[in-house]
């Protein structure tokens, strides 16, 4: 594409060079900006208040836009916006898509781009949303950046991490301390709870099956401590270093689990006072980066930016 339009300043063929889009009638950012903010916030007036426009400019906006594709987007009756047509659904979707490429363009102008190796340590027993993709997000933004990604549980990526094995870790911890010997950040705080299939009451257990994440994790130390402070004996019924086996494992009612808040599914029952068990601490998700070189805080900082904007 780019050579063509470098033809153009070619004397020798002064032909013009039709391109998609662009003309009178071709279909501006400001236009497509508009259409997304009218259907994300339901109305002209909260659009205009989101992209910082008038009314009347992003009325003018859409009307040039149904004009220019020959087609209505809107269902509006007596002045009021009842949803999308067939094709403007069809559009909205792409015009996502352009958007979201054309900011990932500039922001690609206005980070530094980073090069290098990061060994980067997830946790398999917390729940990061959308991990997954705020990783591809930021490979996408920095090609020359390579990510090498360990996912095991917690106790084992502070091992890994203290044993300069991995360059940033982000593990879970049931106490609000900080190791002193790391550079850590806590992201995010919840409530740890005791959950089973159904409810059942802590006194009619002479020994708490405990489906439970290998030794060394926080949630079991955490349980564990708060039984034997009530001299309540325990037994470890399930163990599994897969989160999604832990849980799975509760709800099949294979005994009591130990779960963050974000971690409690529909089909678990999440037992308290009421039930007589006892309080458990809050669990934090924690972030420590190796400060020995700044690549790596770079890239701790993008990561939680791309986090941000998902």
């Amino acid at each position: 594409m780019f050579g063509e339009i470098g033809n153009t300043t070619d004397k020798a063929d002064s032909s013009p060079i039709s391109l998609p889009g662009i003309g009178d009638r071709g279909v501006t950012l400001e236009q497509i900006r508009s259409f997304i903010a009218v259907v994300q916030c339901g109305g002209f007036h909260q659009a205009g208040s989101l992209i910082n426009r008038s009314q009347s400019a992003v009325t003018q906006n859409i009307k040039r836009l149904e004009e220019c594709l020959d087609c209505s987007l809107l269902v509006r009756k007596q002045g009021r916006l009842l949803g999308l047509t067939q094709e403007g659904r069809r559009f909205f979707a792409q015009a996502m898509a352009v958007l979201e490429q054309v900011e990932q363009a500039v922001l690609t102008l206005k980070r530094p781009t980073l090069k290098g190796r990061v060994r980067l340590g997830v946790p398999d027993d917390f729940v990061i949303e959308q991990l997954h993709s705020v990783i591809s997000h930021c490979l996408t933004s920095h090609p020359s950046l390579h990510i090498d990604v360990v996912s095991t549980v917690s106790s084992k990526l502070q091992k890994l991490y203290q044993q300069r094995r991995l360059d940033i870790v982000f593990y879970k911890s049931a106490t609000s301390q900080r190791d002193a010997d790391s550079d850590n950040e806590i992201l995010r705080s919840e409530p740890l709870y005791w959950v089973a299939n159904k409810a059942v009451a802590f006194d009619q257990f002479d020994e708490v099956p405990l489906v439970a994440f290998p030794d060394g994790c926080a949630y079991r130390k955490a349980a564990i401590d708060a039984l034997e402070k009530l001299g309540k004996r325990w037994r470890i019924s399930y163990t599994s270093a897969s989160y999604e086996n832990i849980r799975r494992a509760v709800g099949a009612g294979l005994g009591i689990g130990i779960l963050s808040r974000s971690a409690v599914g529909m089909e678990h029952v999440v037992l308290t006072d009421e039930n007589r068990f006892p309080d458990l601490p809050m669990v934090n998700l924690v972030m420590a980066v190796r400060g020995d070189r700044s690549l790596f805080r770079q890239v701790a900082d993008d990561l939680m930016c791309a986090s941000a904007d998902s």
